[in-house]
């Protein structure tokens, strides 16, 4: 009879140590990984992932078996210890049995569980599957008496707070594998501008009209085509009398052909090389535009405002620029326009935008990415700020070196 008691208890154990290593390798395995053996047609990790798509009936059902098994697993123990030395045994048994509940059915196959996930919920996989049949009833009389409670008590489990929930999950385990060294921060950086994508406005990344490069279609070719070499930009929009009226884009070397072609060139035959401009509004999101960019097979468009008004020009350069950082080609100078000084002061200029600096001088200044550091320095100020002003702001500090036509064009900076 004493045998018997020892065996029921160890069967009762071995079961219950299995639902609580299941419970924690099927919410503990990683979710990429289980998705990648899915599409690879591993059966087992088709299987987790069915039983993960209803996540609140699994977890009960395991809970419900594992709480169930250690409270009979009690009851035999204290049992097999009244036949032993009668009542004043039970506390005895009691303790004793506690121990073997936290230690054998609770954290060894948990920490085993925890460690190899993936071996300890392919091995529990099939068991955990008709486990769930199996309590299939239990599981609904106690999800269906939490929910008269929750009622009871005026909670709605279904309003929790989920807002980019997978977003900051990802950036949370880009983060992590930095921070582990597994990841350079160059990629980090790269990920995170994935991400950033489409939470981005085009407003944000566009080139603004007054700094945009464009050209008069009053102007003869030879001078538009200088004009266009000086810039090192293969395509220009056209304006004509004012430049938020754009009629066109050219490009240049539809120009330079026509320039070789012919010696009178007036203004209707450069009309004829004009393509018609593509206009997107400045609020659209910078991962709808990247898509529009691939099926267009245009690598470049006008941006414009609520009342339809050019406000500047997005290229796929400037889109892609918030993935892998600033694109230099032969005509880029990045290193002319922040160059240092010494004792950790930088001369920038005003157009060069905050994400550049700090993707180039490795830091992680807190300010908007999208501005130039000329707008933040004047957003800084009430007015309009003269030469050698200083201005800190946060974690940066700032002084006017340089004005031109009223505008902000050399800065000096320094980390605070």
């Amino acid at each position: 009879m004493f045998l018997s008691y020892i065996i029921a208890i160890i069967l009762i154990m071995l079961l219950s140590a299995l639902y609580s290593a299941a419970e924690t390798s099927i919410t503990s395995l990683s979710q990429p990984l289980l998705h990648k053996l899915k599409e690879e047609g591993n059966k087992k990790a088709i299987l987790i992932c069915e039983l993960r798509e209803k996540k609140d009936m699994l977890l009960s059902s395991l809970l419900i078996a594992s709480s169930a098994l250690d409270t009979i697993g009690s009851a035999v123990a204290i049992s097999m210890a009244v036949e032993i030395g009668g009542v004043a045994m039970i506390p005895i048994a009691t303790i004793i049995m506690t121990l073997v509940v936290i230690l054998f059915a609770d954290i060894i196959p948990k920490t085993f569980a925890f460690e190899y996930p993936k071996k300890t919920a392919f091995f529990t996989a099939y068991f955990i599957k008709y486990s769930v049949f199996v309590f299939y009833p239990f599981t609904k009389l106690i999800q269906f008496l939490v929910m008269i409670i929750f009622k009871v008590l005026r909670i709605n489990p279904s309003k929790r707070a989920r807002e980019d929930e997978t977003s900051d999950m990802l950036r949370g385990a880009i983060a992590m594998g930095q921070s582990l060294g597994y990841l350079p921060k160059e990629d980090k950086q790269m990920l995170d501008g994935i991400l950033d994508l489409s939470s981005c406005k085009i407003k944000d990344v566009m080139t603004p009209i007054s700094e945009m490069c464009s050209t008069n279609i009053s102007i003869s070719a030879e001078e538009m085509l200088s004009e266009m070499l000086s810039t090192g930009h293969s395509r220009f929009p056209v304006w004509d009398e004012k430049q938020e009226n754009i009629i066109g884009v050219i490009y240049i070397k539809d120009l330079f052909h026509l320039i070789q072609k012919n010696q009178n060139i007036g203004r209707k035959k450069i009309e004829k090389l004009l393509i018609h401009p593509w206009f997107v509004s400045e609020n659209n999101i910078l991962s709808t535009q990247l898509k529009e960019f691939r099926k267009r097979k245009i690598h470049f468009s006008i941006v414009v405002n609520e009342r339809d008004i050019p406000v500047g020009i997005v290229s796929l350069e400037d889109v892609l620029e918030e993935i892998v950082g600033s694109i230099y080609d032969e005509h880029d100078a990045l290193k002319e326009s922040i160059q240092k000084i010494g004792r950790g002061w930088y001369m920038v200029k005003a157009s060069v935008k905050i994400k550049e600096i700090n993707r180039y001088l490795g830091w992680d200044l807190h300010a908007p990415k999208t501005l130039t550091i000329g707008n933040l320095l004047q957003k800084e100020c009430s007015t309009m700020p003269e030469v050698g002003k200083i201005v800190k702001c946060k974690d940066l500090i700032m002084e006017v070196v340089k004005l031109s036509k009223g505008k902000i064009q050399q800065v000096k900076i320094k980390k605070a």
